[in-house]
């Protein structure tokens, strides 16, 4: 008995895909604005001074040999985008 990808379960998979990869590109500019250009983050970035980009920005873990890391989070959405739509049009229903 194999179980197959629903219509809305596919739907939610490409789109929380698709806005994750759009959150990881945004934080990388953020990224690249605040390290390297001196410049300040954008508002929509700036919460209070808890949840603040510019702070984890300047942290020693924002980066990863000199990349930052939202760079890794699209490399694997996009990996999971991927995979996923290998399996979803693979004729095989293992």
């Amino acid at each position: 008995d194999s179980s197959k990808i629903t219509s809305r379960s596919s739907i939610l998979t490409f789109a929380t895909a698709l806005a994750t990869i759009g959150v990881h590109f945004y934080l990388t500019q953020q990224h690249i604005i605040t390290k390297y250009t001196m410049g300040e983050s954008s508002p929509l970035c700036n919460i209070n001074s808890f949840f603040n980009c510019g702070t984890s920005i300047v942290s020693s873990f924002s980066e990863f040999l000199g990349t930052p890391l939202s760079i890794f989070g699209i490399v694997t959405q996009l990996l999971i985008l991927f995979f996923f739509t290998k399996v979803f049009l693979s004729d095989s229903t293992e």
